[in-house]
């Protein structure tokens, strides 16, 4: 079994994770935009991650949604009888989330210095939270860890062809009408720090190629099962036209990775 939480153990950081949630009027707003149906996270995003898990549990399979926020996502994979843990590091988003699920076992950590004991974990989740991760390889390295022999880590993110020039250059070219003529690609294989703004806060992403995604998920020990680059069917065309964009530029990558047995 894991840690409990007060015993839950912690890698040493040189520079601080960010935590641009705990900012009240960044929460403020970000709850309020989350209060409603967004068809690229709820729908897009979450569709793909639910294509990649396991359609039942096996036997409560003991898993850890990383970066978990306010325990929407572990709420529902409660539901479907995982026995769920989470770790987030924004407290703000923690309170909702133990509110959410008093029984579940939240660890409020940057995930960057959050560590558990090897092979503990059936399933890990995560869902838009790696490309904030500065040390991606080492959390890579950390999850194989954690993960039981024949376990699963589904995760998804921000597609590096969507990141490339976040912070550069406007994310597409528009026509005289408004009409996006095309999307920005550069410095794609510039791995490093992105800035962008959200809700008058400066956000850091960290953008890196599909090759260093790639590498540094087979230098962990994974092997590959499947991947997803999620993109708008024609029931969420009807319903939200904009996500026709999504066919033109993915806005996601999703990843099923195996510890081998």
């Amino acid at each position: 079994t894991s840690l409990p939480p007060e015993s839950k153990q912690s890698i040493p950081m040189t520079t601080e994770p960010q935590n641009i949630y705990d900012d009240q009027h960044f929460f403020n707003n970000y709850q309020s935009i989350r209060a409603t149906y967004n068809p690229y996270n709820d729908g897009l995003d979450r569709s793909s991650i639910l294509e990649l898990l396991p359609e039942f549990p096996n036997n409560s399979q003991t898993s850890l949604d990383l970066g978990c926020g306010a325990g929407k996502f572990t709420e529902f994979l409660h539901d479907r009888g995982y026995e769920m843990e989470g770790v987030d590091i924004s407290e703000r988003m923690l309170q909702v989330a133990r509110e959410r699920l008093p029984d579940v076992k939240f660890y409020h950590s940057g995930l960057e210095t959050f560590d558990a004991d090897d092979c503990v974990y059936d399933l890990v989740v995560s869902r838009l939270v790696l490309h904030y991760i500065q040390g991606f390889s080492e959390v890579m390295e950390r999850v194989f860890r954690w993960m039981k022999p024949g376990g699963l880590f589904i995760y998804t993110q921000e597609h590096p062809i969507s990141t490339s020039a976040r912070g550069i250059h406007p994310s597409n070219v528009k026509d005289k009408e408004g009409n996006i003529l095309y999307f920005t690609v550069d410095n794609y294989k510039q791995d490093g720090k992105r800035v962008e703004c959200w809700f008058d806060r400066e956000v850091i992403i960290y953008h890196r190629s599909l090759e260093t995604i790639i590498n540094t998920i087979l230098s962990a020990g994974f092997q590959i099962v499947k991947i997803i680059e999620p993109s708008a069917d024609q029931e969420l065309l009807e319903k939200f036209p904009e996500t026709d964009r999504s066919i033109r530029r993915p806005p996601f990558i999703s990843f099923k990775l195996v510890k081998p047995i």
